[in-house]
C-alpha cells in the first residue's frame, strides 16, 4: 500500500508541476504576445504621423529628408528584433499582411532613399563641374560653366530629368502604406 501510495504520490506531483510550468509558459507566452502587438501597433501608429511628414515635407520643399526615412527605420525595430515572434498571432493572413506590409514599405522607402541620394549625387557632380569650369578660365561667367557642364553631361541630366519624374510618383505611393498600416492596426485589436 506504501508502495502505491508513493506512485500515485510521484503522479500527482508530477501532475502538478507539469501543469505549474504550461501555466507559467502559457502566461509567458501571452506576455510576449501583448508586447509584440503593442509595439507593432505603436510602430503603425508612428509610422502613419511619419508618412504624412514625409509628404508634407515633400510638397513644401520637394526633397526626401534622410532623416525622417531612419525615423521610420528606428521605429520598426520591435517588429524587426521579434520577426519570429510573429507566429504567436494566431491569424494566417493577418501574420501575411503583416510581413508584406514591412517588406514592401521597407523597399518602397529604401527605393525612396536611393532615388533622392542618387539626385543629390548628380547635382554635386554638376556643381563640381561648374566650379571646376570656372576655376579653369575665370573669365567664364556662371551661366556659360553651366552651359558648358550641361552639354558634357547630358546622360546625368536625362538621369536628373527621370529622377525628378520619378520621386514625386514614389512619395505618392506612400498613402498605399498609410492604408495598409491603417487596417492592419484594426485588425491587431482583434488579436489581443
Amino acid at each position: 500500500m506504501e508502495i502505491l501510495a508513493a506512485i500515485v504520490g510521484g503522479f500527482l506531483a508530477a501532475g502538478a508541476g507539469w501543469f505549474v510550468q504550461s501555466r507559467i509558459e502559457a502566461s509567458r507566452e501571452s506576455r510576449h504576445k501583448k508586447l509584440l502587438l503593442l509595439g507593432i501597433t505603436d510602430d503603425l501608429t508612428n509610422s502613419l504621423e511619419l508618412y504624412d511628414q514625409l509628404t508634407e515635407d515633400w510638397e513644401r520643399s520637394r526633397i526626401v529628408w534622410f532623416k525622417l526615412l531612419t525615423e521610420i527605420g528606428d521605429s520598426r525595430q520591435i517588429y524587426v528584433n521579434h520577426r519570429s515572434s510573429i507566429v504567436l498571432i494566431k491569424s494566417e493572413s493577418l501574420r501575411n499582411r503583416i510581413l508584406q506590409y514591412y517588406r514592401k514599405s521597407g523597399n518602397h522607402l529604401l527605393a525612396l532613399q536611393n532615388a533622392q541620394q542618387r539626385k543629390y549625387d548628380i547635382q554635386g557632380k554638376y556643381n563640381l563641374a561648374v566650379q571646376n569650369q570656372q576655376l579653369q578660365n575665370h573669365d567664364l561667367s556662371l551661366e556659360a560653366a553651366q552651359a558648358i557642364v550641361v552639354q558634357a553631361m547630358t546622360a546625368e541630366s536625362d538621369e536628373l530629368a527621370y529622377w525628378n519624374d520619378h520621386l514625386p510618383v514614389l512619395v505618392a505611393g506612400v498613402q498605399r502604406f498609410k492604408d495598409d498600416a491603417r487596417e492592419i492596426r484594426e485588425l491587431l485589436k482583434n488579436e489581443r
